[in-house]
């Protein structure tokens, strides 16, 4: 299967490039979120002013403009496609599986505070390993599955009182 990368910017514009088009891009990374970009022959000058790890959104300065895009990659494209959200869904306190599948690991524990996009379990699903993060910042309140189990679909993951 290819891998294949998609680029949103300013929510309209979409741009779907393969591997071998994002590699090709000449890309050199300077102190405190600066880069160097040049694409086709000209020369960008990117800041990253904002970053969401989770959602893969962010604020960019190019060539003095600011610009807001998001960025998918492979898995969150079949996800969609799949009607999946890849993160879990947050339903209150409540983290509800986004997909069927098998607990590799449970990385966390009951009492235990946790950073959103921190991870918090693998699932293997479609056979691939999914990382299910943290939607947001709070304390794990109740477990309700284990590593080896088989998961359903909407089925109830993890409660936490959020900060």
């Amino acid at each position: 299967m290819e891998n294949k990368h998609q680029v949103v910017i300013e929510g309209n514009n979409v741009f779907d490039l393969s591997s071998e088009e994002l590699n090709a891009l000449d890309v050199i990374a300077l102190p405190n979120n600066h880069y160097h970009l040049i694409h086709n022959g000209k020369s960008y000058k990117v800041e990253v002013l904002q970053e969401e790890g989770v959602t893969k959104q962010y604020v960019l300065k190019i060539n003095g403009e600011l610009i807001r895009t998001s960025y998918r990659d492979n898995l969150d494209l079949l996800m969609d496609r799949l009607g999946f959200e890849k993160q879990g869904s947050a339903i209150d306190n409540k983290l509800i599986s986004p997909m069927p599948g098998l607990v590799l690991e449970v990385l966390v524990e009951v009492g235990q505070k946790v950073n959103t996009g921190e991870k918090l379990l693998i699932l293997e699903a479609m056979k691939m390993e999914n990382v299910i993060k943290v939607p947001a910042d709070g304390i794990v309140q109740s477990i309700a599955i284990k590593k080896g189990q088989s998961i359903e679909k909407g089925q109830l993951l993890m409660e936490f009182e959020y900060a």
